[in-house]
């Protein structure tokens, strides 16, 4: 499982920086360093009463924090390294964890020399502080660095100060950030873990929004590999629409960690603006000899336009609220850059400007069941912000990179949606009149999807277009909105396919009330099952054996499934909620009677509603939340590979790295996979299988009511003729194995007319899954291992 501490750049960075500052102040204070700097915190005085008296104890066992100042590092350092009896060595841990902040820290530099800039001493002093520090504290430490170990003696207190930090220890000579381990530095005998001063003018908060920005880069990767593995099929498209938004949630809740020292700066949009502004200067880009290519690489790897987008956005809304007051415009700097490729940044602002005031029509008018895509629910937030939330910014950036990526193939997905739609339309007015005719009446829960059809026709209709023009306005943009039914589905396959989802989501829940109420799919397995074991079936029937895949065996069986006459009878009646006293009466009153068939004494006991398990145990967390409307948005990387874990699969929860953690961009692809090996499951049309399940049993009642009326006087119907069957199989085998024939020859002749795949072909055609996946499920049913 995840370590409770977030593995992310900016975290990293932080722990490293306090690992520097509890070693520098724990080594001092054990070699007596003088004077009061480093004291503890300070302690609340007075006599505690009742609850605050308990929660002090509670709080006394944790330990205490106390910042260490910037401007003693130095100071500490040279104290450490001047000892002399005992003369203090220091791990080479130490080091390289000091090395590393220089690095994160100095990235700016880096670039500068990379390029070939010449930074003026101004531009350069607000940044270099910190690094200038810890450079010299590094420096210093060179002097009194731990020696490889050898076989020599070593000083005791030499000994004694290297093991006391021996968690420091981190794998080197890499230089992969993240590889390094998040140090738990020791606490004193006082319980007190010494931490860097927070840091938190407006250079620290761009050196934070700089180490976000390369944790969602990693997150945007990730993205866009899983949507590539999408158009090209080994990704199904309801799993990584929900892979996407569960990323745009891993780093919402990376944006979190840092959020208070942006606050400090006038929020997220400030600071990124001021990131903006530092990095064009350090780079020279406006005078660089850069080729458009190469501008629009930089561009979108740095969120310039759509952070800039949703600055005017908001902007332009508040001052709506605010009697059309002006709002900030673009630095001159920031714009000078984005006319370099006025051409892709137009492309990109059209695309926002549309997606935007699509989805406003949609949050004002649509069902709430729509209010699922982060984009959508930060429109609703920025109402009573009146400014655009960053995780908004960067889910409008993973959409532009889904287009940049994809292009035109992202029209394919509003086709999908209208295909599914269509067909459960049609596959609940079959299922109506599929119930009506096996029980004479509609059903209660056949006018609930009559409900549920009537939403769906009128999400059909979008009621969206009529308004699209009101809110379209709001950027004024010189052309008209598109008169196309779901253009927001068009502009955004993320929200295109959890809108899938949710109809998907809302049909399995169906299906699985059918499943238990009405039990037509269970007697007709059962009865398949029974023709499987006397050797009856000429050809696999593959919808039977999708049936017992994704409805479940342990669902349609209670226990083992029967491969005997009086094993047949039994596991229906048990399933069908028969106690095993009832059971033992039934058997023993078959055994006293010469009878052929004892249908009548099949119905002496009261069926129950047993419970149902409705699998998909991944996609079971999103159907809770995008269907049931949870609401549970944040979702941590620990929370992310829990979910994972439930894969039913060889696949293990994602290992660690090296060092023991786990980078939150990493969990994006085992979801994904995850989701789409459920993907069948969720989107198993079970109302279709409710439909070919009764045909089948109708037919046999049909062939054998006949011979069950002339030996028993017994009226058999389509709900008990299975019932009937196995009673008759036990009283009388030869009977018995009449019926059983005629009910093979109606399913060996329904896969014969090539009836037997409708489901298969439903699903590959509508759903355009591969039929390869589907045969490949349909070889793993437990049917079809007698073949």
């Amino acid at each position: 499982m995840l370590p409770s501490a977030l593995v992310s750049v900016y975290q990293q960075y932080k722990a490293d920086t306090d690992a520097i500052a509890g070693w520098l102040a724990l080594t001092a204070k054990a070699a007596n360093y003088p004077g009061q700097l480093l004291s503890p915190p300070a302690t609340s005085t007075g006599r505690l009463k009742g609850k605050a008296r308990a929660l002090a104890k509670e709080q006394a066992l944790k330990p205490k924090k106390a910042f260490l100042p910037i401007k003693l590092f130095v100071p500490l350092a040279k104290y450490i390294t001047s000892l002399k009896a005992p003369r203090v060595r220091v791990p080479q841990s130490v080091i390289n964890i000091t090395e590393r902040v220089i690095r994160q820290r100095s990235v700016f530099s880096s670039r500068l020399s990379h390029h070939g800039a010449n930074p003026t001493v101004e531009d350069d002093r607000s940044h270099s502080y910190f690094v200038d520090i810890l450079r010299q504290v590094v420096h210093l430490f060179r002097q009194n660095v731990v020696p490889p170990p050898t076989t020599s003696t070593e000083n005791i207190n030499d000994v004694e100060f290297e093991n006391r930090f021996a968690s420091l220890h981190v794998e080197e000579p890499s230089q992969e950030f993240l590889n390094a381990k998040i140090v738990q530095q020791p606490t004193t005998e006082n319980n007190i873990v010494y931490e860097a001063e927070p840091q938190t003018d407006l250079d620290d908060a761009i050196a934070a929004y700089g180490m976000l920005l390369q944790d969602l880069n990693k997150i945007r990767d990730e993205i866009k590999q899983i949507w590539l593995s999408c158009a090209e099929g080994s990704i199904e498209l309801t799993a990584a629409a929900l892979a996407t938004n569960t990323g745009v949630d891993l780093a919402r809740y990376l944006i979190d960690q840092v959020l208070p020292i942006f606050q400090l700066h006038g929020g997220v949009g400030e600071v990124a603006e001021a990131f903006a502004l530092q990095f064009i200067q350090e780079q020279d880009l406006n005078n660089s000899d850069l080729t458009p290519e190469e501008i629009d690489e930089v561009v979108d790897d740095k969120m310039f336009v759509v952070n800039d987008f949703m600055k005017r956005f908001a902007s332009c809304r508040d001052c709506a609220h605010r009697h059309n007051e002006p709002w900030n415009p673009t630095p001159q700097a920031i714009q000078d850059l984005l006319d370099k490729i006025e051409d892709e940044v137009e492309a990109d602002n059209q695309l926002l400007g549309e997606l935007i005031n699509n989805l406003l029509a949609v949050s004002w008018l649509a069902k709430e069941y729509l209010k699922v895509d982060e984009i959508m629910s930060g429109l609703d937030a920025m109402d009573t912000t009146k400014t655009a939330p960053f995780y908004v910014c960067f889910a409008l950036q993973v959409t532009l990179d889904i287009h940049h990526t994809l292009g035109d193939w992202c029209l394919e997905p509003a086709k999908q949606l209208d295909n599914e739609l269509n067909f459960m339309i049609e596959s609940i007015d079959e299922f109506y009149k599929g119930a009506a005719n096996m029980n004479g009446r509609a059903g209660k829960t056949c006018n609930c999807l009559r409900n549920f059809q009537q939403e769906i026709k009128d999400f059909q209709t979008d009621p969206t277009i009529d308004v699209r023009k009101e809110f379209y306005n709001c950027m004024n943009y010189n052309c008209e909105p598109s008169e196309e039914r779901h253009r927001s589905m068009q502009l955004s396959p993320v929200l295109c396919g959890l809108t899938i989802f949710y109809f998907r989501a809302s049909m399995h829940d169906f299906g699985f009330i059918e499943f238990a109420r009405n039990r037509t799919i269970q007697h007709a397995v059962h009865l398949y099952n029974a023709l499987v074991k006397e050797d009856l079936i000429e050809t696999p029937w593959s919808d039977m054996q999708l049936a017992e895949n994704f409805f479940g065996r342990s669902n349609i069986f209670a226990g083992q499934k029967p491969a005997s006459t009086r094993g047949y009878l039994k596991q229906i009646m048990l399933q069908a909620g028969m106690t095993v006293r009832g059971l033992n009466e039934l058997f023993g009153a078959l055994d006293g009677h010469s009878t052929s068939c004892e249908g009548p004494r099949t119905r002496g006991f009261r069926h129950k509603m047993k419970a149902v398990s409705r699998g998909a145990p991944v996609s079971a967390i999103f159907i809770d939340r995008y269907y049931n409307q949870s609401n549970r948005i944040d979702y941590r990387p620990e929370d992310v590979n829990e979910i994972i874990s439930r894969r039913r699969c060889d696949e293990a929860p994602l290992s660690p790295n090296k060092s023991g953690q786990h980078s939150p961009h990493l969990l994006l692809q085992p979801l994904a996979e995850a989701l789409t090996e459920e993907s069948l499951e969720v989107a198993f049309p079970r109302l279709l299988m409710h439909k070919v399940c009764g045909e089948f049993l109708t037919n046999v009642k049909n062939q054998c009511a006949g011979t069950i009326k002339e030996v028993s006087g017994e009226k058999a119907t389509s709900r008990d003729i299975v019932l009937l069957i196995f009673s008759a199989l036990v009283g009388d085998q030869v009977l018995g194995k009449e019926l059983l024939s005629k009910a093979a020859m109606i399913a060996n002749d329904t896969v014969a007319s090539g009836s037997g795949k409708r489901l298969v072909d439903v699903m590959e055609t509508e759903f355009e899954f591969s039929r390869e996946q589907l045969e490949e499920v349909c070889s793993k049913s437990k049917l079809a291992e007698d073949f």
